[in-house]
């Protein structure tokens, strides 16, 4: 029977498509993705557990550290557990991972990578723009990548595998500036019943619904009735109320107004106060992400007044990383063991408030079901959403177009706000950025030393070991038969000795002997030593990075195990380069948008120039993705030390030499400063000895 060939003809489904309303209500849908990445975090939970290892073990470790991953007594049951010298034994004097960290960190600090602003064409125009905006960066760079944050940066992210660098702008301090308005005068004609018409200087204002009318008043002088307004003014013989038209006179005055400015800084958000979609970031990171969540602990006093028209009965439970966070912060490890809710109804009750942050790839096909309406708890209706409508078009309703995330705060079970883009910036793909230690790895996040942690556990056992052995060899125990020997005799210098000792058949070597003293095996001497030859292997310390002198070694070869010692840190450093271009890229955007034209000028004085409105209109309108190349300097992301520069003048005036010696006359003054001048740019140093800045400085003024 011949087969039907419609029955195996694959089914061609429409390509139509109906723009029909999702099923689950708005706050729904939103609780709905706060449940999702509540439970999105336990996938990192062993990474958590990995970074606590580290931070632990950087600050002390005890024999429990050591013998066992969670602790030594049985009543741990794989959860951490407060340190008790008297379960736990002495901390133990050998640590090797502090160390490794505290000497990585300081060779990293040795750098410190430089933004680099270029025009991408060759518009004269844009190559004065993008000089201006590489002195904005040169001012972020002095008020955010201090020493104290660096340090802060390079020490979590060897614990805790990435941290973000979050862009937050907030209300600065009011000034004082010059503004320019309307100086003019306003001249009333009036007509008092006691005294009989005249014209007066007034700033009187316009009485309620009344209307312009000069017939009355025998006409205004230099201008038309139709601008004039009547009013109640005073006369200047009588000083009573007398009914007035009032004209304004053109001109301008120079005048004081009072301004709020806006703060642009960077905050540092470590690697327990945040969650991030870990499998669309695993290549492209933060720009790949589709969600982004940020947790912190807010005490009831600032909830509260944040959100005053809200009641908060109770301490809501707390997730794992913040119970992590809060347990380092104050050395308290009962909160490692489980999560703790707060019992009292206490004004400083501690309560996690999640910023949960979606790029509209996450939210493009949700259509609302039905219309919502939400206001904060500060009586604020900051977002609106009709029936059939996507969140992209009921924020291009309320907000404008371009609005590509979406912010929502949420505790607990509750939606608290949804924040608009009046203030900061909810696109979290242009607000945050991320620094790895190494992205080899085998996660996005990840401990990047945790082989440290393994080594570190060879290295205390077999020493505890060693140790034991030691004493057991310091005092060897004695055995003896006591129907032979009592306890007392072996306190004197002689034996004494029963009525069984003396039989003739007595063996006093049956009677009393001692063990043989223990000694170490050659397998554990070798396995202690190997171990502690690997440490600095395993650590990246070297000898050149402590600062040690290698006998025998020349110099050339101390300088290229310096060099190679530091390239293993160049992965970190890098992250720290494109963060530095990511996060200033945000910064300009930010500035662009919300910094006043004296916030401008100021960074312009601080280099000698004057910025003029339209140089500002034009850096604020320039494209930074296609009019602008913002990147690092090439090399600035590795160490450069006093010794780096030094080797590289002593073998530009090596070369000089011969160049000298050939003529056996000295060098024309313009070739050497030519010559000087390579030495300076090649050398990296900062000379100057052709007076061009000086030159340009002046001209600038």
């Amino acid at each position: 029977m011949p087969l039907d060939s419609s029955a195996t003809k694959p089914q061609i489904q429409s390509d139509t498509f109906t723009n029909t309303a999702s099923q689950m209500e708005f706050e729904s849908w939103l609780y709905s993705w706060a449940e999702f990445i509540r439970r999105e975090q336990w996938k990192t939970r062993k990474l958590v557990e990995m970074s606590v290892t580290l931070h632990r073990r950087d600050r002390g470790l005890t024999l429990s550290d050591m013998c066992g991953r969670y602790g030594i007594r049985p009543s741990t049951e794989g959860y951490w557990l407060d340190y008790n010298q008297d379960l736990d034994g002495e901390i133990h004097p050998i640590n090797i991972v502090t160390p490794a960290i505290t000497t990585n960190t300081n060779a990293c600090l040795q750098s410190n990578a430089e933004v680099e602003v270029k025009s991408a064409n060759a518009s004269a125009l844009h190559k004065q723009i993008a000089m201006k905006w590489e002195k904005v960066s040169d001012y972020f760079e002095r008020i955010d990548w201090d020493e104290v944050s660096r340090t802060f940066i390079f020490d979590a992210a060897q614990k805790d595998g990435t941290v973000l660098i979050e862009t937050v702008i907030t209300k600065g301090e009011k000034t004082t500036v010059p503004r320019v308005g309307d100086g003019g005068i306003a001249l009333a004609v009036y007509n008092c019943e006691q005294c009989g018409p005249g014209v007066t200087q007034t700033d009187a204002k316009p009485m309620e619904h009344a209307e312009p009318d000069a017939d009355d008043m025998g006409g205004m002088p230099d201008g038309d009735a139709d601008d004039a307004y009547e009013a109640e003014v005073d006369c200047p013989k009588c000083q009573s109320k007398v009914p007035a038209m009032v004209k304004r006179m053109g001109g301008e005055s120079l005048s004081e107004a009072a301004i709020e400015t806006k703060k642009i800084t960077s905050e540092i958000v470590p690697f327990y106060n945040f969650a991030i979609d870990t499998y669309n970031a695993k290549i492209k990171g933060i720009k790949g992400a589709k969600w982004l969540q940020k947790q912190t602990l807010w005490d009831r006093m600032k909830l509260e007044s944040k959100y005053n028209r809200l009641s908060f009965p109770g301490s809501s439970l707390w997730s794992y990383p913040i119970c992590v966070d809060y347990a380092l912060a104050n050395a308290d490890w009962g909160y490692l063991n489980q999560q703790l809710r707060n019992s009292g109804f206490s004004q400083f009750d501690m309560f996690e408030v999640r910023e949960i942050y979606l790029h509209e790839e996450a939210y493009e096909n949700y259509r609302a079901p039905s219309d919502f309406e939400f206001i904060n708890g500060k009586g604020e209706k900051c977002f609106t959403i009709k029936k059939g409508q996507t969140i992209g078009e009921a924020q291009e309703a309320m907000y404008g177009a371009d609005q590509h995330g979406f912010k929502f705060v949420w505790n607990d079970q509750w939606l608290l706000d949804i924040v608009g883009p009046e203030m900061e910036e909810i696109n979290f793909r242009e607000r945050f950025t991320d620094i790895h230690w190494d992205r080899k790895s085998g996660s996005y996040l990840s401990s990047p030393n945790y082989s440290i942690v393994y080594i570190q556990d060879d290295i205390t056992i077999l020493n505890t070991m060693d140790h034991n052995i030691i004493a057991r060899n310091a005092v060897v125990p004695v055995y003896y038969n006591s129907l032979v020997f009592d306890k007392g005799d072996f306190s004197q210098e002689y034996i004494g000795s029963k009525n069984a000792g003396l039989l003739p058949d007595a063996d006093m070597t049956k009677t009393a002997f001692s063990l043989p003293i223990p000694t170490p095996s050659p397998y554990l001497q070798n396995k202690i030593g190997f171990l502690w030859q690997v440490k600095d292997t395993v650590s990246q310390v070297t000898p050149a990075m402590r600062g040690e002198e290698q006998k025998g070694a020349p110099y050339a070869a101390q300088r290229q195990q310096l060099e190679q010692s530091y390239g293993s840190l160049t992965a970190v450093l890098k992250s720290f380069a494109q963060c530095k271009v990511e996060t200033f890229r945000n910064k300009a955007r930010l500035a662009s948008k919300h910094w006043t034209l004296e916030q401008f000028q100021r960074v312009g004085s601080m280099f000698g120039e004057i910025w003029t409105e339209e140089d500002i209109d034009e850096m604020c309108n320039i494209d930074f993705d296609a009019d602008l190349i913002i990147t690092y300097r090439q090399g600035s992301e590795m160490p450069s030390t006093a010794m780096t520069k030094e080797l590289k003048f002593y073998g530009a005036l090596q070369q000089l030499i011969p160049l000298i010696t050939a003529n056996g006359q000295p060098l024309d003054q313009n070739a050497m400063q030519q010559i000087m001048k390579k030495i300076d740019e090649n050398g990296e140093f900062d000379f100057d000895l052709t007076g061009l800045e000086v030159n340009e400085l002046i001209a600038q003024k």
